[in-house]
């Protein structure tokens, strides 16, 4: 039987291997669930104390005494607290950027530490939580970059359906702005017969874009984590690794949200009748097995790379000129601790990675030491 390097494999692997990797690996992936809420408590408390100490100061003694006055302003004494705080805004504002920085790291650092939980576990590596969150620290602003140029080619192809939309409505003398506002009767009254069936069109065209778009790059992010490669490059090595699989990729991660949206549709459906009935408490029981399922499904993605990578990556970094460096396997090489029986995608038969037997050590041996008698044996003779 092949091994999952040499073939991508079916969703029913994919969606198993995610379901034993949460089982199996369910307490690393809740240390770094906690590890990340606490970074966002820690960044938060940072930024809430820098706001504090800017803006106290500008601040009404009534509302500093009483915050909850925040939640019931008008838009008149909204008006008055901007005026009040123009002279610091720079700071806020600066302030706000940080959090939003932060909160970003801590995320990159979560994203990579589920996958390198995920990847140890199929390769059967044994690797320490330290070595996880320490590589996952030093990937977290790189792959910042790699958001940055995914969410520009998004905000393009936004762009440009958005230049499509406002030409095809023009005639109609239709703002924009309000279609948000209006309802689908009222978009349709007002419309041409073409221009309906032009945006509609359109709709669909943009769509069709966006989840192309986003099964080409699928990839972008887990080879900014493994690869020395910066943020178009990672892009590229995405784009050349799913041809042809683009279709596959799209009808596996379809098929996943349809599985995960019917289960938790479900649970969500018993949490509303047990509300109705007055069953708080097993309620809370329904919310708490919610928030486990996340546990059982974040994996996913990580495994699907993990299988792209071995079956086409090692063709695809040799194509590259200059070849990107693996500073993944550079990072962990000093600091896996062993390797254990494969877990994943089949088992033994079907991994790459083998560990010798002591019974295949002693067969090698014997085998040397009788190869050096015969030759003492032959030179007796001569």
């Amino acid at each position: 039987m092949p091994g999952f390097q040499e073939k991508i494999l079916p969703f029913g692997e994919y969606f198993s291997t995610t379901l034993k990797v949460g089982t199996k690996k369910f307490g690393k992936l809740f240390v770094a669930f906690l590890f990340w809420i606490l970074l966002l408590l820690i960044v938060t408390a940072i930024c809430a104390a820098i706001v504090a100490v800017v803006a106290v100061p500008y601040l009404p003694e009534q509302l500093v005494d009483n915050p909850q006055m925040l939640l019931s302003l008008t838009a008149a004494d909204q008006t008055y607290l901007f005026s009040l705080l123009q002279p610091v805004l720079p700071f806020l504002i600066g302030a706000l950027l940080l959090y939003v920085f932060l909160c970003t790291i801590a995320m990159n650092v979560f994203f990579t530490s589920v996958y390198l939980i995920t990847e140890a576990h199929i390769k059967g590596i044994k690797r320490s939580m330290g070595s996880i969150i320490g590589y996952a620290f030093k990937r977290s602003i790189p792959l910042i970059g790699t958001s940055i140029w995914l969410s520009l080619f998004y905000l393009l192809i936004t762009a440009i359906f958005a230049a499509l939309l406002f030409i095809v409505l023009l005639p109609s003398a239709i703002d924009i702005s309000s279609l948000t506002t209006m309802t689908f009767e009222q978009v349709v009254s007002i419309m041409a017969e073409w221009q309906f069936v032009v945006t509609i069109v359109l709709y669909v065209v943009f769509m069709f874009f966006c989840f192309f778009y986003m099964m080409m790059y699928y990839f972008s992010i887990f080879f900014r984590i493994k690869y020395k490669a910066h943020g178009m490059k990672s892009m590229k090595m995405s784009r050349n690794i799913t041809k042809k699989k683009k279709g596959k990729l799209f009808g596996n991660f379809l098929l996943f949200t349809l599985i995960v949206g019917v289960i938790n549709g479900i649970l969500t459906a018993a949490a509303a009748f047990m509300v109705q009935n007055n069953m708080f408490y097993v309620h809370y029981v329904v919310a708490l097995l919610m928030f486990l399922l996340c546990f059982f499904v974040l994996p996913y993605s990580s495994v699907v790379f993990v299988n792209f990578d071995m079956a086409r990556g090692p063709h695809l970094v040799s194509s590259m000129n200059p070849m990107p460096k693996c500073i993944q396997d550079e990072y962990f090489a000093r600091r896996d601790q062993h390797i254990l029986p494969p877990q994943g995608y089949g088992g033994a038969s079907q991994m790459s990675l083998k560990q010798a037997s002591p019974v295949d050590e002693i067969v090698e041996q014997l085998e040397m030491e009788f190869d050096n008698l015969a030759e003492e044996d032959v030179k007796r003779k001569e």
